[in-house]
């Protein structure tokens, strides 16, 4: 009889292990739809930026003001697409390299792209959910890339 509830024991760890894992993949997937839905309506933006851009240079008309705010739109976008990538890798056990943005395991030493030193970042990273992102940070950049890089290919097609 001992072994049988011993067996009902390690049953249930597993049970729950695997719920866990099944909760994990669930969010990351609503985080991957969510992130899917901000690339579209990034891309919605550059389309309504060069619409902007076109009708205004066509009626010769200042639109500064228009295209700065449909940049900080854009901007805006990029960041919460950031956030969202993040919650991604932290759910995932992963990190940006510092250097070049690429992502990598949360225990790694070293950058699997550039080597960069990892093992300093580590020990003083900060676990919260806030993130600086400016213009030079590659994992800014790294989307705005990959949106043209997008654009560029639907246009070939």
């Amino acid at each position: 009889m001992e072994g049988f509830g011993s067996f009902l024991e390690k049953a249930k760890k597993l049970t729950d292990t695997m719920g866990k894992k099944a909760n994990v993949a669930i969010d990351v997937s609503k985080l991957r739809i969510n992130a899917s839905q901000i690339q579209g309506d990034i891309k919605k933006a550059y389309e309504k930026l060069g619409e902007i851009v076109y009708k205004t240079s066509v009626s010769n008309t200042d639109a500064h003001k228009l295209i700065g705010a449909c940049i900080s739109e854009i901007d805006d976008m990029y960041r919460e697409l950031e956030k969202v990538n993040s919650k991604i890798d932290n759910i995932k056990c992963l990190k940006k390299c510092r250097k070049c943005g690429y992502t990598i395991s949360e225990d790694a030493a070293f950058c699997a792209r550039c080597g960069a030193d990892m093992r300093e970042a580590n020990d003083s990273k900060d676990k919260s959910d806030s993130i600086f992102i400016d213009e030079q940070t590659p994992a800014f950049k790294a989307p705005i890339e990959s949106v043209i890089n997008d654009i560029n290919e639907d246009d070939e097609k």
